[in-house]
């Protein structure tokens, strides 16, 4: 897990030195700032922008933690195969920090144009520094619209939609498994209750972890890990890191 974790972290102490020198040390930055700048890209939350919603069953933008996501791709290895899409993708986060822990092709899909904008200028900015092999699809529709690609390994869903919208899409991701038969894993971050419900009902698919816990962090501050299921069709013990759950 350390090994995996080795490329981020000393991105971090990058970004330390760079913000904690004698000109910024007056400045409070936060951890979200210090990944940001590291990765040469804006998640940021941007005022009442990110409060404005466009359709019945549309979320305010907000962003997964770096701390939750860098917990979670060191646990869960990426394979130079996998191809990890987000629905629903922001400006990016998800996208980017999968690249940065080897996932070889990522998709997102944007329906608001103005973060879309800002998402394509983070994929430029992160390439130009990292110079990355990552694999980059990125599409301004709605998520109803979204065609699943015969490739797709890892769905990731942030406090996933509403069931009006998921099920047309399990549709079409099942249509998709039918058409190329393999391994596939659903992340499901702070889903509601009927969400789970569902998905619990559903044949193929199967429960494999539950988080929703308190933990301390490597410098003992405390943090609380958000709930967060994963879903798959096949059995994830010899894949996930069990530290995942612990650190």
């Amino acid at each position: 897990m350390q090994g995996l974790l080795l490329p981020l972290r000393k991105g971090l102490l990058y970004a330390r030195k760079v913000f904690m020198s004698e000109e910024a040390e007056e400045k409070i930055v936060t951890i979200e700032n210090l990944y940001d700048s590291y990765l040469n890209i804006n998640t940021q939350r941007d005022g009442p922008a990110d409060d404005m919603v466009e359709g019945e069953f549309d979320n305010t933008y907000e962003v997964t933690s770096y701390f939750f996501l860098e917990r979670l791709f060191g646990a869960f290895h990426f394979f130079s195969d996998d191809h990890l899409v987000d629905f629903g993708c922001g400006k990016g986060r998800v996208l980017f920090m999968a690249s940065h822990f080897n996932c070889g092709h990522v998709t997102g899909y944007e329906k608001n144009k103005a973060r879309f904008d800002v998402l394509v200028n983070n994929i430029s900015g992160y390439q130009k520094k990292h110079g990355t092999e990552t694999r980059f699809d990125v599409y301004n529709t709605d998520v109803k619209s979204a065609i699943i690609q015969d490739t797709a390994s890892k769905l990731f869903f942030f406090e996933p939609f509403h069931l009006n919208v998921f099920r047309p899409l399990l549709k079409n991701i099942n249509e998709s498994l039918k058409r190329n038969e393999r391994e596939m894993t659903i992340f499901l971050y702070l889903p509601h209750e009927s969400t789970l419900e569902y998905f619990d009902s559903l044949k193929g698919f199967k429960r494999e972890i539950m988080v929703d816990s308190t933990l301390f962090y490597q410098d003992e501050t405390l943090a609380v890990m958000p709930q967060f299921a994963f879903y798959s069709n096949y059995s994830m013990t010899d894949y996930v890191n069990p530290d995942f759950l612990l650190y």
